[in-house]
């Protein structure tokens, strides 16, 4: 799977690993007015991703708290090892539901 699939209750699930080139596509998505109240990215089955995905977490973050919106992750062990290594663990560990 190379794209996001999304839920009829607003979980986005995400692929297993996360390339330079989807990284765009995903930030259009933050773009757009039809993010509803609450958002969960569902990354339980990624191991991989690209450096600039970091940045796209971070943006997704800042825009559902400006907007008044939930945000929360499911993440992998994996890419939580990731986010620790990066030092930038903490920066969403409120966020994160679980890691399965």
């Amino acid at each position: 799977m190379n794209y996001i699939s999304t839920d009829a209750d607003t979980t986005m699930r995400f692929p297993r690993h996360i390339s330079f080139d989807k990284v765009p596509g995903y930030t259009e998505l933050l773009k757009t007015d039809t993010l509803p109240g609450e958002v969960h990215f569902d990354l339980s089955m990624t191991e991989l991703i690209h450096s600039s995905f970091i940045g796209f977490l971070i943006d997704a973050k800042n825009i559902a708290e400006k907007n008044d919106r939930r945000f929360t992750l499911s993440v992998s062990g994996s890419l939580e090892k990731t986010l620790k290594m990066l030092g930038i663990y903490n920066h969403f560990q409120s966020n994160i539901k679980g890691r399965l």
